[in-house]
């Protein structure tokens, strides 16, 4: 049996590495993983579609997306021009009852640049060490930015990467991050979504909430 390709219907689940193979006919056999990493709430359908020398065999996945305790969201929209920069600021939030340490952030791609808001750091993986131990812990219920993430859109194409979070309780947080790059005339902005709060409401008691947005054209 011959294994030409592996697709799916959705790009919220994806496989490990496939490449083409052939199976003989004495019981071998080969394990793919597939992953599932939601970019919206709710239950989420795929059909992976695998194409082999008999025809095709087709696997039928499920998964549901649901809110993420710490705050985070999917960076899926962003529209920017040729040879501009996208930025972000993440905050994480603590939502346990004791202290929380993140222990590591690194990017899947070297273009996706971590900048470290006390100091500038160029690299795509940054480790705790002493210099920011206290920008990386979180008191309970804490809310607190702590990196911004950058990318120079150097090239046409659309960045498909993500973001990864590790704390000292072991908890591993993927942030999906999709960015389209164009190479025409028109408004662009600085952000691809208005946060007014974490929260899911705002109270009347509330202060006022100011987000600034940077519009520049790009004619």
């Amino acid at each position: 049996l011959e294994l030409y390709s592996l697709t799916a219907t959705t790009n919220q689940f994806y496989s490990s590495f496939f490449k083409q193979i052939i199976l003989s006919s004495y019981g071998d056999k080969i394990s793919i993983n597939i992953y599932y990493l939601p970019r919206t709430i709710g239950i989420t359908n795929s059909l992976f579609t695998i194409k082999t020398n008999r025809g095709n065999f087709y696997y039928n996945v499920s998964g549901i997306g649901k809110l993420n305790p710490f705050r985070l969201r999917p960076l899926i929209n962003a529209n920017i021009p040729l040879n501009s920069t996208y930025e972000y600021t993440i905050q994480f939030y603590n939502p346990y009852n004791y202290s929380l340490d993140i222990n590591e952030i690194y990017t899947s791609d070297e273009n996706l640049i971590i900048e470290f808001l006390t100091k500038r750091n160029i690299k795509n993986r940054i480790t705790k060490t002493f210099e920011y131990y206290e920008q990386w812990r979180l008191k309970p219920y804490e809310i607190k930015s702590i990196i911004k993430i950058n990318y120079f859109a150097y090239k046409l194409n659309k960045l498909h990467a993500y973001i990864c979070i590790k704390t000292n309780f072991s908890d591993i947080i993927i942030i999906p991050v999709e960015i389209n790059v164009f190479n025409r005339s028109g408004l662009y902005s600085n952000v691809d979504l208005l946060e007014f709060t974490n929260h899911r409401f705002i109270l009347s008691s509330n202060k006022p909430i100011t987000i600034p947005v940077y519009v520049f054209n790009n004619g």
